[in-house]
């Protein structure tokens, strides 16, 4: 296992945790540690040990502020990258241990969390406009066919098609625009997630309040939340680690560590 090369992407992570923080606190903006790097901060008071990246979540008016402020004041060996896929994320240019990282290998991921529908139709249609517009922003060169359902492979092969037809630039406009349609309600969903996590939705109240939580000797704030937003993302078991194969790291050393 290349435990030096996993160690070094966290200390690196850690750095752009801290740097993000620093510029949260600084101007007012309120986020949350994410995903495996909430799972992380609950059950290991750090980066699950196999992690290699980075997750946080902002309502949509903290990340449009974030959006304009971080780039300003953020450490100068960091930057903000909104250009690859449909994610933000704040990446380091400098390579571990011969691996080339280019356009956030190691990556903070930033998700957003926007107003949807509180009706299962009008949610549901926004959640699929989008997955289609995620396959159309899709490299062709990194997309499998095999071992997917027929209807997958239709609606796959039909997003590339279509997808050529406009710039990056125009798609990922029309996919932040649409991300916010929905109404002012009491329901939320991460607009920017794995089609998995699109279709759910969360109590707006999940991000009234923030609190601090150990994570690597710090401390990093975590929604008040978190229980519920973990328990309909990982489900009730989620203290529990994975069996020992699984416990992979998923992004830079994907398919390198064994």
């Amino acid at each position: 296992m290349h435990g030096k090369s996993l160690d070094c992407i966290q200390k690196k992570l850690l750095d752009q945790l801290i740097d993000i923080d620093r510029v949260c606190k600084k101007n007012g903006i309120r986020y949350s540690l994410h995903a495996g790097t909430l799972l992380g901060a609950v059950r290991h008071r750090g980066f699950i040990p196999w992690d290699d990246d980075a997750d946080i979540v902002m309502e949509r008016e903290e990340f449009e502020r974030f959006l304009s402020i971080y780039p300003l004041e953020c450490d100068p060996k960091h930057i903000l990258v909104r250009s690859n896929l449909w994610i933000p994320r704040v990446t380091d240019a400098i390579g571990v241990d011969g691996l080339a990282v280019d356009g956030g290998c190691i990556q903070t991921d930033i998700f957003v969390f926007d107003n949807t529908f509180s009706n299962d139709f009008g949610h549901i249609c926004k959640v699929l406009i989008l997955n289609f517009i995620q396959g159309m922003l899709k490299d062709p060169k990194h997309i499998t066919f095999k071992g997917r359902s027929w209807h997958h492979n239709i609606a796959q092969a039909s997003a590339i098609f279509f997808g050529r037809m406009f710039s990056r630039e125009v798609l990922l406009k029309i996919y932040y625009r649409l991300s916010k349609v929905g109404r002012d309600g009491e329901l939320m969903h991460i607009s920017n997630d794995q089609f998995k996590h699109l279709p759910k939705r969360v109590p707006k109240s999940l991000f009234s309040e923030t609190l601090p939580s150990a994570f690597e000797g710090r401390y990093f704030p975590i929604l008040r939340g978190w229980h519920e937003l973990l328990d309909a993302w990982y489900g009730a078991d989620y203290m529990k680690p994975p069996p020992l194969g699984e416990r992979k790291p998923g992004h830079v050393l994907k398919n390198k560590v064994q």
